[in-house]
């Protein structure tokens, strides 16, 4: 009887581990994430706000630019001769070695020439060099417009 009792019990701890309920623990499946659905509407885009657009600076602008620049330069210049020379009248030198000319001009030689090519001024040769040509006398020819 004590076999029996034995062998039952055996028996029922071995249906327990062959029961459904632990097969079904035993073979579950690993759970597997879905992955969310794409939202594949297409939204309105509102355009971003630029300052309005400006056109690009011909060829023209340029030497309007520049012309402009060299207009200025050409009055200031007369002002300068008259603030350094004595009157309508300065030495090349003199004009040159001044500081606020120095500062003022980027080259005051092609400034020079620009001003006796409009009628402005008046002195000796083509071109002045510093040094060779200290003591050549710039005058202005008629009134600027200071």
């Amino acid at each position: 009887q004590e076999q029996q009792q034995q062998q039952q019990q055996q028996q029922q701890q071995d249906e327990e581990e062959n029961s459904p309920k632990n097969q079904i623990k035993l073979q579950t499946p690993p759970k597997t994430f879905k992955a969310k659905p794409i939202n594949t509407e297409v939204k309105e885009r509102k355009p971003a706000v630029r300052p309005p657009p400006t056109r690009a600076k011909t060829v023209k602008d340029h030497s309007e630019e520049a012309a402009s620049r060299m207009n200025d330069e050409v009055v200031q210049l007369l002002v300068d001769i008259r603030r350094v020379g004595s009157g309508e009248t300065v030495t090349f030198g003199n004009l040159f070695d001044d500081d606020i000319v120095q500062n003022t001009y980027e080259a005051l030689v092609g400034t020079l020439r620009s001003a006796k090519k409009r009628g402005l001024i008046h002195y000796k040769g083509q071109m002045l060099l510093k040094g060779m040509h200290d003591k050549v006398v710039i005058s202005i020819k008629q009134e600027g417009n200071s």
